[in-house]
C-alpha cells in the first residue's frame, strides 16, 4: 500500500512572465503614456489658468464688495516689490496684485494701521513659465456704489505653452466681473 497517495504531484506549469512578454508590454504602456502626456501637460496648463482667472475675478469681486461695505474708494493693481501698494507696471506677475483701501488718494493704498489693516488681500507672484498676467498700469478703482472710477477695464491671463490658452477678465463700469476664454 502507498501511504503517499494524496500527495499533491509537481506540476511542469510555470508561472509568471517571459522576458520577451515583459518587454512587449514596456513597449505597449511607452506608446500609451507618449499619447496620453501631451494631453495631461494640455490639460493642466487648461486647469492653471483657470484657477488664476478664477483668482483674479475674486480679487476684484472682494475689492468692488469691500468698496460697497466701508463706503470708500478699493484698488485692485499690480503690487510693488514690498507688497504694500501699487506699482505702476502691467506686469501682474512679477509681484502679484492686491486689492487696499484708498480713502486718502485716488491710485495709491493707504497705510495699513492697527484698526485698519491694509492691503485687504494679495495674490503671489505667479511664475512666468506658468503663466502671464498683464493689466493696466493703473489701479482699477471701484467707488463705494460698486461700479468703477474710470470707465473699464480688462485683464488677461495667458498660459505661456504650446497651446497658448487665454482668458480675459473683464470689469464692467458697473462693477460686474466677467471672464471669457479667448
Amino acid at each position: 500500500m502507498n501511504a503517499n497517495k494524496n500527495t499533491v504531484r509537481k506540476s511542469n506549469c510555470q508561472t509568471g512572465f517571459t522576458l520577451v512578454e515583459l518587454l512587449i508590454a514596456i513597449a505597449v504602456l511607452g506608446i500609451l503614456m507618449s499619447i496620453a502626456l501631451p494631453n495631461l501637460s494640455q490639460m493642466l496648463r487648461r486647469i492653471q489658468v483657470n484657477s488664476l482667472t478664477g483668482e483674479l475675478s475674486t480679487s476684484f469681486q472682494q475689492a468692488r464688495n469691500e468698496a460697497i461695505t466701508k463706503n470708500a474708494r478699493v484698488l485692485t493693481c499690480a503690487s510693488n516689490s514690498g507688497g504694500t501698494g501699487c506699482a505702476s507696471s502691467t506686469d501682474w506677475n512679477t509681484n502679484g496684485w492686491l486689492v487696499c483701501l484708498a480713502i486718502g488718494s485716488a491710485t495709491a493704498c493707504d497705510a495699513s494701521t492697527a484698526e485698519i489693516p491694509n492691503p485687504i488681500s494679495r495674490h503671489e507672484s505667479v511664475p512666468t513659465s506658468t503663466a502671464v498676467v498683464a493689466g493696466p498700469s493703473t489701479p482699477v478703482a471701484f467707488t463705494s456704489n460698486g461700479g468703477l472710477a474710470l470707465g473699464s477695464a480688462t485683464i488677461t491671463v495667458t498660459i505661456t505653452g504650446p497651446d497658448s490658452t487665454s482668458t480675459t477678465v473683464t470689469i464692467q463700469p458697473t462693477g460686474f466681473v466677467r471672464a471669457t476664454r479667448l
